[in-house]
């Protein structure tokens, strides 16, 4: 439908039908938005997986670990059952995965709850201020105890800081390869 610039001289009745009938700025996306936004994600992260970029900004820029640096390798190691290996990686491995897959459990059977009951928006419950506080409280001393993890590993607690590699040796090893 060709838009054409609202007449001085249309009465007001032509105008609001003429304003009704086109189409509200980002109600109606173009379908290429959809076609093309996958895209946009998946050829960068397939780029950062083959070319082995540190994901870390904070090590890859400054070359000191982040608070939650081994996190990752530690629950993939936890979940081989390399446990000594977790230790080593990351020492809360042993509180975090188990507390993110509560969360997770939780978060899918609400959701399949709100779909069975095909309420899907999320309702408070009489006690979601008390929950909220809880979890507020839990999530401090996670970080509480994440920041205290890693002052002691800096300090050379828990086998001492990750081995991190920052983007400037990348970048030598990986134009070192070629």
């Amino acid at each position: 439908m060709k838009r054409t610039p609202l007449r001085e001289h249309a009465s007001s009745a032509e105008a609001d039908a003429l304003a009704r009938s086109r189409p509200k700025l980002g109600t109606q996306p173009p379908a290429r938005f959809f076609v093309t936004r996958p895209f946009w994600w998946f050829v960068p992260a397939v780029a950062i997986l083959l070319l082995d970029v540190p994901l870390c900004p904070l090590a890859g820029l400054l070359g000191w670990p982040c608070p939650g640096c081994g996190l990752t390798r530690a629950a993939l190691a936890l979940l081989g059952g390399h446990f000594a290996a977790a230790w080593k990686f990351h020492p809360l491995v042993f509180v975090v995965l188990p507390c993110a897959a509560v969360c997770g459990a939780r978060a899918i059977v609400e959701l399949a709850a709100r779909r069975r009951s095909g309420n899907t928006r999320r309702t408070r419950c009489a006690d979601g201020r008390r929950r909220d506080r809880l979890l507020s409280m839990i999530a401090g001393l996670g970080l509480a105890l994440l920041l205290g993890v890693w002052i002691a590993r800096a300090f050379g607690a828990f086998g001492g800081p990750v081995a991190v590699e920052t983007y400037d040796q990348w970048a030598k090893r990986v134009v070192g390869q070629r």
